[in-house]
């Protein structure tokens, strides 16, 4: 079998090198290398950023998330504002710029005790929770980056005030992952039309 890494692989030919067992891994990942180097040298850059995973709750089954909880399931969290905040203090010590909150799609919808602990929190919503999580990651000098799943017009109006930028994961946009038996069919956030 000929690598080369002048010669981009078509995706057929990049799945079945993938799924054949006989496939050397070596030859594959040096021409992959190779062509990484190629095109984009060897300069490593990332983005100075905290991490905030707001709450791994999420009304979306998706086959494949390691990070989706339910309330009562071993590893559930919501972080509590004093954690916010110690996060956020800690990355301005270490220089970092941008603050980028995570979450599962919209929990309040689906969980009873977790629209519970927000009230207890004094928040009406996620959105809200977002907001202020948003205006603490601003005054310590980080950008905020939300990454919320599905928002209505008025959500996304509130965090526009303080929010650089929103990302929204496009994971596909065939429907046929959607059907019973994919990765998405519990996942009705995750429908293209939706998402698109």
């Amino acid at each position: 079998m000929e690598l080369s890494p002048q010669t981009p692989l078509t995706d057929d030919r990049a799945l079945r090198l993938a799924t054949d067992s006989r496939t050397p891994m070596d030859e594959l990942c040096a021409a992959a290398a190779e062509r990484r180097t190629m095109l984009f040298g060897t300069r490593l850059t990332w983005s100075p950023k905290v991490f905030l995973p707001v709450t791994n709750l999420c009304r979306n089954f998706c086959d494949y998330c390691s990070f989706r909880r339910s309330p009562g399931d071993a590893g559930e969290w919501t972080m509590q504002p004093e954690e916010i905040v110690a996060v956020l203090d800690q990355g301005q010590r270490a220089g970092c710029t941008e603050a980028l909150l995570c979450l599962g799609d919209t929990p309040e919808s689906t969980f009873r005790s977790y629209r519970t602990l927000l009230q207890g929190l004094g928040f009406s919503s996620t959105v809200a929770y977002l907001d202020w999580a948003s205006r603490q990651a601003l005054d310590r000098g980080h950008f905020p980056h939300t990454n919320a799943g599905i928002l209505d017009n008025d959500a996304l109006s509130l965090l526009r005030q303080t929010n650089v930028s929103m990302g929204l994961m496009l994971e596909n946009s065939s429907p046929r992952l959607c059907e019973k038996g994919m990765p998405h069919w519990r996942a009705r956030d995750k429908r293209p039309d939706v998402r698109i």
